[in-house]
Formats: structure tokens, C-alpha cells, sequence
């Protein structure tokens, strides 16, 4: 039983309702829905009302003599008004009494703050959500009733509510962060390489993936940005975004903003996309359709207007002929949902120790309360970061100069770690020797440690092959692996005690230095980390 988006069935200021020809609410899905209520009501789960009442009441489970009320009060929206009853006639065999009156005020609470589920308007919704006492289920409920009337932004809203999880999920939902970090490693390799049909073709994959991943977009906003979005106010950046500017509605509330601010690298990409682009005529969106056809060679004609779908299947043509076929990745790669890289936004934003208030503008929610459900996956998002990096280390390595992590593309070839002892080498204890030329006299230029230290540190070939010497560098990756939770629970800790001037605030005003001080270390403690454990495999697998 559905309401399908192939007809409007009505319009109005506040909404417009999407169904099925052979389903609407006067055909079959009505008639439908009547006999459910009429067979429910013969067999006193339903008492005492009619299907046209604005009251049902059912009976309860738990108490023979008490009465289970669901009220459909929200004649501002009447087709959602008239589906809602349509839905809850199906739902009450399949459910409890109890749990059908929590879902129909769930759903009334989310087609208010969405104001009849409105493509701009799903901010509000994340927000409500977000302050809800169940989340989960609240958002579970309303990805339930749009699928149940095939809503034409179901797929919209669910991408946005995903960030929404039980508190022991059976499954993950996200994507997994290694191939994440997979493809902007393959992205980096492949813009420094492209031809002039490859950039045509894949330009928008690049801005896509360079712009999302530093402000967290939803696919929709993405695509919305128009031609002329870059703002230049005296050598500070920004970017337009295709939302509606909304006021504060109370002073623990923020303000929907549409302008944002922008690195200059980005802006300057955004830049040379319009301008490789404007050959081929005036385009109202950002991303040119006209170029992508030329990229794709191909004379079918293309509707003008960039869809969340089009997106969808220019990152899978990606992955099949660039990251597969030409540059060789193992095909079982996890492919990255346009979506993904919000998430990845909101983590890469929180571990760079960006305020919680700057975070929630960046990503155009009302409340700081909504993001907090991102902030679950950063002991995950951490440890796959180590992990990709070790893999990495197996061949490559960091430049000497430290960078932050999120940036990490600067690769040399690795070092050999074997080396013999020389004469003006210093032994170190347990193992290893030290190269550093001036060790006796400056003293360790690492602080100390040796375990994470690329430039001077040596290994002997026995040494690399003793088991006390893996154990050595094991204990000190658990002793990492601590330090990293530790500092996480800590950047948590600080963000809570955090007090805000809601009405005042500025971008990126906010000097947070315990937060800057906390994301610099986990930056430097994963790059340890993965120097460590690259020692670790290489001992292991040789």
C-alpha cells in the first residue's frame, strides 16, 4: 500500500501531496484503509469512533479496561492528515496500541517542524529529532510513514536521519572510513594525472569531494549551488549555499545561514571549474550539464538540472572506469554515498578542533544539540584513520614537516628501517640504534622516544625479526591507542563545558584553545600510532 509521486494530486502554499494514480486517497488505497479500520474495529481493537473521527481509540494491551487515544490533529496539512490515518489502519495489526500513538506523534511532530516534510526545511527536522527522547526510534518512524506514501524526498530525508542510530546497532550504516580515506587518496592521485575529457567529465566529483568534506553538505545542497556562488570580500572566501536564511526562534537557537566561509584552495578550485566550463554557454547551477554530456561523448539529451541521482551515478561511473579499472583498486571496495562525506565533515570538523557552534552553522543545523550524533563514530573514524595510514607506511611515508592528518597527501618513498650498525651510531635500549649525527651532543631531537621516530631510528634485521622486540613496539601502540581515547573523551569533555554568546556570534570568532590544543595532539598521536604499527605489520609480514 502506497502513494506514489507519479501525480500532484493537490497543491497549496504550505504543501503538495504526490500519489499514484491507481492508489490515491479516493480509489483503492482509501477503500483499503476503511476495511482495515472496519476489520479492526469489528474484532474491538478499535472502540467507540469512525474512520473520519479526528480521535481513534484502540484498545490496550496491557490494561483490558484502559484506552489507547491517537489523535490527528494537524489539519494544516490534510493530505498528510488523511495518509497518516491511512497508515495507522495498516500499522495496528502489525504493532502495539502503545507503540502506534509513539509513532503518530512522532510523525505529527516531524510534518510540523518540516512543515509538510519541505525540501528546505529538513534542518528543522534533524533538530527535532536531535532533542527527542528515543532519536532512533523517532527517526525510524518517519523514514517508515514517507516510504509508506512513496514521498518524492524520501530518499532526502533518509540520507539525513541515517545519522540517527539505535544504541547498540546489529549493523553499520556508515561508510567504512578505510575505503573513505581509500578514495580521497585515489581522488588526490587521479586530478594530478587527468586528461582533458577525464576533467570534463569528473570535475564535479572533485569539487564535490573537496567541498564536502570541509563543509558537511547534503547532496541536494550540493547540487543546488549556483553558477555564481564564490564571494570574495578582501582576500576572505565564501561560498553561497541554496538554503533559506532562517532568524533564531529563541536565544538558545542559531540562525540558518546561506553564506559560509570557504579555504582559499577550494574557492580557487570552484573558480577554475567555471571558468574551464564557461564554453559551453550560461548555466544557472554550478555544475555545468552541458560539459558533462561532452565529457560523456555521448548525443542523448540530458534534462539541464543536476538531481541528487545524477550525482549518485557520475561516483559509481567514477569508481568503475578510475578507481578500478584504471588505477587498479580491488573491486570489493565499499563505495562512498554522496552523503558519506558529511558525515566525514562533521568528524574531520570535531577532531580539528573546530567549536561545536561554528560546526553546527558549517552544516546548517538550528541547534548544536544535532551534530552530537555524528560525534559517536570518532573512536571509529580514528582508528581507520590509523589504520589506513599504516597501510600506507608500508611503502610511503610522511614528509618531515607534520601536517594535520585530514590533509594527509604529502607522500615520499619509505625509508628502509633495517640498517647495520656503523661506527658513529648510537646503541639504544632494548633495541635499535640512533643515525642522528649530533645525538651525543644535542641530545634526542624526538623528545626520546624511539618507536615513532622515521627520521633517525634503526632496526638491525635480527632485531626486526626478535618477538621481544614486537612486543616492545606492541606495548607502546596500545600505550597510542590509550592516549587517543583519552584525548577524544577529553575534546568531548571540552565542547560540553563550553559556554556560548548565541546572540553575538561571529565566524570563527571563538578562540577555543584547549580544543585546538586537544585536536593537535590526536593529530600527532594517530601519525605515531601509524608509524608504529607500519613497523608492527612489517614484522609480521616481512
Amino acid at each position: 500500500m502506497s502513494l506514489a509521486s507519479k501525480k500532484v494530486l493537490t497543491q497549496s502554499n504550505t504543501m503538495e501531496i504526490y500519489v499514484n494514480e491507481q492508489y490515491t486517497f479516493d480509489q483503492l488505497g482509501i477503500k483499503e484503509a476503511h476495511q482495515k479500520f472496519q476489520d479492526n474495529k469489528d474484532e474491538g481493537v478499535i472502540v467507540n469512533c469512525e474512520y473520519s473521527s479526528d480521535i481513534w481509540f484502540l484498545k490496550s494491551e496491557k490494561v483490558k479496561s484502559n484506552r489507547v487515544k491517537i489523535e490527528f490533529d494537524i489539519d494544516l496539512y490534510k493530505e498528510l492528515k488523511e495518509a497518516l490515518k491511512m497508515f495507522v489502519a495498516f500499522e495496528i495489526t502489525r504493532i502495539t496500541s502503545g507503540n502506534v500513538r509513539r509513532n503518530v506523534n512522532y510523525i505529527k511532530k516531524a510534518i510540523l517542524a518540516s512543515k509538510g516534510f519541505k525540501e528546505e526545511e529538513i534542518t528543522n527536522l534533524e533538530d527535532e529529532i536531535a532533542t527527542s527522547n528515543k532519536p532512533y526510534d523517532m527517526s525510524r518512524a518517519v523514514k517508515s510513514f514517507m516510504y509508506f506514501i512513496d514521498h518524492p524526498l524520501k530518499q532526502d530525508y533518509a540520507y539525513s536521519l541515517d545519522i540517527f542510530r539505535p544504541k547498540e546497532p546489529k549493523t553499520r550504516t556508515l561508510v567504512n572510513f578505510k575505503d573513505l580515506l581509500l578514495f580521497g587518496q585515489k581522488v588526490d592521485e587521479f586530478q594530478a594525472s587527468w586528461n582533458e575529457r577525464e576533467k570534463l567529465l569528473y570535475f564535479p566529483i572533485i569539487i564535490w569531494w573537496r567541498l564536502t568534506c570541509i563543509i558537511p553538505l547534503r547532496t541536494g545542497e550540493f547540487v543546488g549551488i549556483k553558477r555564481n556562488c564564490l564571494i570574495d570580500k578582501g582576500g576572505n572566501f565564501f561560498i553561497q549555499l541554496p538554503r533559506t536564511k532562517q532568524k533564531a526562534k529563541n536565544k538558545r537557537d542559531l540562525d540558518i545561514e546561506d553564506v559560509v566561509p570557504l579555504n582559499e584552495s577550494v574557492y580557487k578550485l570552484i573558480q577554475e571549474y567555471i571558468d574551464f566550463t564557461d564554453v559551453f554557454g550560461e548555466a544557472e547551477q554550478l555544475l555545468s550539464t552541458k560539459a558533462y554530456i561532452a565529457g560523456l561523448r555521448m548525443k542523448k539529451n540530458f534534462a539541464d538540472e543536476w538531481y541528487p541521482v545524477r550525482l549518485s551515478k557520475l561516483i559509481n561511473h567514477f569508481y568503475d572506469n578510475v578507481i578500478i579499472k584504471k588505477m587498479g583498486s580491488y573491486p570489493e571496495i565499499e563505495r562512498i554515498k554522496p552523503m558519506d562525506t558529511r558525515h566525514y565533515a562533521f568528524m574531520n570538523l570535531k577532531l580539528s578542533g573546530v567549536n561545536e557552534l561554528t560546526i553546527a552553522r558549517l552544516g546548517g543545523h538550528r541547534t548544536i544539540h544535532a551534530q552530537e550524533h555524528y560525534f559517536k563514530h570518532l573512536d571509529e573514524f580514528a582508528d581507520s584513520y590509523v589504520y589506513s595510514l599504516t597501510r600506507l607506511r608500508r611503502f610511503k611515508r610522511l614528509d618531515s614537516k607534520l601536517i594535520e592528518y585530514k590533509d594527509e597527501n604529502d607522500l615520499i618513498i619509505q625509508k628502509s628501517r633495517i640498517r647495520n650498525p656503523k661506527k658513529e651510531d648510537l646503541k639504544m635500549h632494548p633495541f635499535g640504534i640512533c643515525t642522528f649525527p649530533d645525538i651525543r651532543v644535542m641530545g634526542c631531537p624526538k623528545e626520546g622516544e624511539c618507536r615513532h621516530c622515521t627520521d633517525w631510528f634503526r632496526l638491525t634485521k635480527v632485531e626486526l625479526e626478535n618477538p621481544l622486540c614486537y612486543e616492545w613496539y606492541q606495548d607502546h601502540s596500545n600505550y597510542l591507542a590509550k592516549r587517543i581515547r583519552e584525548s577524544i573523551a577529553l575534546m568531548r569533555a571540552a565542547s560540553k563545558g563550553l559556554e556560548y554568546d548565541f546572540s553575538n556570534l561571529q565566524w570563527f570568532s571563538i578562540a577555543d584553545e584547549e580544543l585546538k590544543t586537544l585536536s593537535r595532539d590526536i593529530s600527532v598521536i594517530m601519525i605515531q600510532k601509524s608509524i608504529v604499527d607500519s613497523v608492527l605489520e612489517e614484522m609480521l609480514n616481512g
